[in-house]
C-alpha cells in the first residue's frame, strides 16, 4: 500500500460535501460549504480527537497558521469526535482554527477519506506511531470512528479544490514542506 494519495489539479467540491452537515464546538450546525465560502481554506480531516496521529497532524501545521493566513488561506479542522472531545482536542493543543464535528463522518465519505480495519493494520502505522510518540504527541482515549482516515482538502470560495489529499493508513500525512509551497502558488495564480 503506498502513501497517501495527493494530487494538485483542480476539481470541484461535490454537492454531497458541500450540503453535508457538521457541529461546531457549540453544537451548532453548519454546511460543508459554509467553512470555505469566504476564504480559501485548508480543511484538515482528523481520524478522532484522541488519535495520536491526529495530535501530531495539527501540531506540525500549528506553527505554519501565520504563513497560510498571511496567502489567504484559513484552516479548520473536521474530526468524528462530539463537540465534547473536540474542545478537548482544541484545549489539549491549543489551537486557533474552527473545529468541527461529524460524528456520522459523512463528510469524510463524500470527501473520499479510506475507512477500515485494514488501514490500521499496515507495518508502516508502528512506525509512524513510535516517530509521533517522540515528538511529544500522546494517545488519548479514543474519541470518534478509529477506522477512519483523515486527509486534507483546499477549497476555494468558488467550489474548486486545487490540492486533496487522502490517508492510505494511520499517521499517514501530507508532507507540509512539500505540499504548503506549492498551495501557496496555487492560491495565487
Amino acid at each position: 500500500m503506498k502513501s497517501g494519495s495527493y494530487r494538485f489539479e483542480m476539481k470541484r467540491v461535490s454537492q454531497a460535501l458541500s450540503d453535508v452537515r457538521v457541529v461546531d464546538l457549540d453544537g451548532q450546525p453548519h454546511q460543508m460549504a459554509e467553512i470555505w465560502s469566504k476564504k480559501p481554506t485548508l480543511i484538515v480531516f482528523v481520524r478522532h480527537f484522541g488519535c495520536l496521529f491526529c495530535h501530531q497532524q495539527a501540531l506540525d501545521l500549528k506553527p505554519h497558521v501565520a504563513d497560510l493566513a498571511a496567502h489567504g488561506i484559513d484552516l479548520a479542522f473536521v474530526g468524528t469526535g462530539s463537540p465534547f472531545f473536540g474542545v478537548g482536542f482544541r484545549d489539549r493543543l491549543g489551537l486557533d482554527a474552527p473545529i468541527y464535528c461529524d460524528e456520522k463522518h459523512v463528510s469524510f465519505d463524500a470527501a473520499g477519506m479510506h475507512r477500515g480495519i485494514l488501514t490500521l493494520l499496515d507495518p508502516r502505522v508502528a512506525v509512524k506511531g513510535v516517530k509521533a510518540f517522540w515528538s511529544g504527541s500522546r494517545q488519548g482515549k479514543m474519541q470518534g470512528d478509529a477506522t477512519q482516515q483523515g486527509g486534507m482538502l483546499l477549497v476555494l470560495p468558488d467550489g474548486r479544490v486545487p490540492y486533496r489529499f487522502v490517508s492510505q493508513y494511520a499517521g499517514d500525512h501530507a508532507d507540509l514542506s512539500t505540499v504548503l509551497p506549492e498551495l501557496f502558488t496555487r492560491v495565487a495564480a
